[in-house]
């Protein structure tokens, strides 16, 4: 087959898409709708200035790791590699299994429903239910996932322009606010006892979809020269706005107001902006679409390397053929993250993300370290000094004692679901041959039936490949690796 006509993944990134995809995907609700828990709880305008910095070092020491560990392994599928290469096949399995579960479609379902939420701040009330929110939020989803289906240009071209609109909405917060400073009109906050775990889970979530499913050097053209840049111009670009966004806050709201506003960028646009103050939904709307469109973009590459290696189904290692975008993954993230949206629970999505993170956490840091130490043979064109890891190691265990100190029932949920895929994993995966006895019809026949319908839908040639002819699929050429 001709080298430019090999059936692969679109790798469709230089700088500046990298950086608007990446800040696209970091400023999402978080800024717009959150009270400034961590401004409140620390009393002091300079001293909560410093802690906004907390997220935003959490994941650049977590970076640092993270390119060494694509450096090693620069394939398609980020966590999910690198845990297999460090750890093996299992967890691997388990970090897919809770990728699929848990991360990235609560993810996904929180972004669509605070989308609608602004988007249905133009309706009159009385005019919209809480099913026909949701079915507003199903329509966004598949919508952004029928686009990243389409062709990976057409989306970064559109992430652009919706990074841009997220700076303007952000700018006008900014310079509203300095001006109150201007005028002396500085509320001064007070403490409160909103959870600071809640706080620093919910940033990192916002700053973990663009390091950690971005950077996978697969997914970037020139990545040696894209990855430095683009990381380096977005932490400073995206910090720089999350201070001045929440100072410009204070200036004009008192901490009693935040904590009781549903959408604290509106409450400030009443109070500041008049009559123009119904551009900021509509803004705040395009803004979390953007981070939807842009976490979507990235996210399904573990999917697709997860069924590459045989891990899951061998449907999802397929691509459209014309359009080579992995559209299994896309559909198989959806359905989950309607199911999310139906439960209308997104407090519980965001903790039970907030304790998946901090063990992800852990793991990468393990992983640096496991490598260092087994496989230092292998060639690293990044290698990090070995403080880096250790730190992150550190942090990440402190903050995973903090989550379950403060969120006992979400970690109970969470590390239930990734003990689930345990049985999964031995039955679907690890059980190639099993034993004559156990296949006999007089011994655990309910059990036989339920490996083999389990085996028939998830693994069989027969019906991947009713699929594919389906829905115009086939596997990618090649290794998957990138050539330097």
């Amino acid at each position: 087959m001709d080298h430019q006509n090999e059936l692969k993944l679109h790798r469709e990134f230089g700088v500046v898409s990298a950086i608007c995809l990446m800040v696209g995907t970091m400023v999402g609700s978080a800024i717009f709708i959150s009270p400034s828990s961590i401004l409140i709880n620390s009393g002091s305008v300079g001293l909560s200035l410093i802690m906004w910095f907390i997220p935003g070092v959490l994941t650049l020491l977590v970076i640092f790791c993270f390119m060494e560990l694509a450096s090693i392994a620069p394939r398609a599928g980020a966590e999910y590699v690198y845990f297999r290469v460090a750890f093996g096949d299992i967890a691997g399995f388990l970090f897919a299994w809770t990728n699929a579960l848990i991360l990235l479609p609560a993810f996904y379902a929180i972004l669509a429903m605070t989308a609608t939420y602004y988007i249905m701040s133009y309706v009159d009330p009385e005019c919209m239910s809480e099913s026909g929110a949701s079915v507003i939020s199903v329509m966004l989803l598949v919508s952004i996932a029928a686009l990243n289906t389409v062709y990976v240009k057409y989306t970064t071209r559109i992430q652009v322009l919706l990074t841009s609109m997220k700076v303007v909405a952000l700018a006008i917060i900014i310079i509203t606010g300095f001006v109150q400073i201007c005028n002396e009109e500085v509320k001064t906050p007070k403490k409160s006892a909103i959870s600071l775990f809640h706080f620093i889970s919910f940033h990192f979530i916002s700053f973990h979809f663009i390091s950690f499913h971005f950077i996978s050097f697969h997914f970037i053209s020139f990545h040696f020269r894209t990855v430095p840049i683009s990381i380096g111009v977005t932490m400073m670009l995206v910090s720089l706005l999350y201070i001045m966004t929440n100072v410009a806050y204070f200036t004009v709201m008192t901490p009693d107001e935040i904590i009781h506003s549903p959408a604290v960028a509106m409450t400030f646009a009443d109070k500041t902006l008049g009559s123009f103050s119904v551009i900021i939904p509509l803004c705040v709307a395009l803004s979390v679409i953007g981070t939807l469109n842009g976490s979507m973009l990235a996210g399904s590459r573990v999917f697709f390397a997860a069924g590459r290696d045989g891990l899951f189904p061998e449907i999802f290692a397929s691509i459209h053929v014309k359009y080579r975008t992995p559209v299994p993954a896309l559909v198989a993230k959806c359905l989950v993250a309607i199911l999310y949206i139906m439960t209308d629970d997104s407090h519980l999505l965001i903790n039970c993300q907030g304790i998946v993170l901090t063990i992800n956490f852990i793991l990468i840091a393990t992983a640096v370290l496991s490598l260092k130490h087994n496989a230092s043979h292998i060639k690293r064109p990044v290698s990090v000094p070995i403080a880096v890891p250790v730190l992150c190691l550190v942090l990440g265990v402190g903050l995973f004692v903090l989550g379950v100190h403060q969120q006992p029932f979400e970690s109970l949920v969470v590390m239930g679901l990734i003990a689930s895929g345990l049985p999964v994993y031995a039955i679907g995966v690890a059980w190639q041959k099993k034993p004559e006895a156990f296949t006999s019809v007089y011994s655990m026949f309910f059990l036989r039936i339920a490996c083999d319908v389990l085996t028939l839908i998830l693994f069989t040639a027969t019906v991947t490949l009713a699929l594919q002819k389906t829905f115009m699929l086939a596997h990618t050429d090649g290794d998957f690796e990138v050539q330097y």
